[in-house]
């Protein structure tokens, strides 16, 4: 066959071998960069719909826990975790709503058996007082804080174990 044309490279191999790392090079740096961008898109995405919203499920929890039954957690979104959120704060308010259910009726019992003129203690089986009215407080100069919670017999007789039956 007949030669059409003729390419003559004049460039030293060296040279082409070092361009060649140099790009790699940027290519290796410009991957890294964009990985490490997406990466850091991760993490802001799983701290932003997770770790703080979690975070703050586990706040309300602890303050629910102290007695503080008007806690409520912020709800954004309509992922698992703002569902555990929506149902952590219907639980919290139907909680909350019996235990002011219960204040309100130990506070009408109260006040009932401060109304009888004479000593009036309420007994668990374990003997322990668990509510006094104020003439039984009266009767026996002590406090109600003194009684309830106590042994029965170690609040009115000074006896180390529970009376006789008979």
């Amino acid at each position: 066959g007949s030669v059409l044309g003729a390419l003559v490279v004049d460039v030293p191999a060296s040279r082409v071998a070092s361009d060649t790392w140099r790009g790699a090079a940027l290519m290796a740096l410009a991957g890294g960069t964009v990985l490490a961008i997406a990466l850091a898109a991760i993490a802001a995405n799983l701290v932003r719909r997770v770790a703080l919203p979690v975070g703050q499920l586990h706040k309300a929890a602890n303050a629910f826990a102290e007695g503080r039954f008007d806690t409520r957690v912020p709800v954004a979104g309509s992922d698992e975790v703002a569902d555990l959120g929506t149902r952590f704060n219907d639980m919290a308010g139907r909680i909350g709503t019996m235990v002011s259910s219960l204040r309100m009726n130990e506070e009408f019992l109260q006040r009932t058996i401060d109304a009888v003129p004479d000593g009036i203690r309420v007994i668990a089986k374990d003997y322990t007082i668990v509510m006094v009215n104020r003439a039984h407080c009266t009767q026996l100069g002590i406090t109600p804080e003194q009684a309830v919670g106590k042994p029965c017999h170690l609040s009115s007789h000074h006896l180390e174990g529970p009376c006789s039956p008979r």
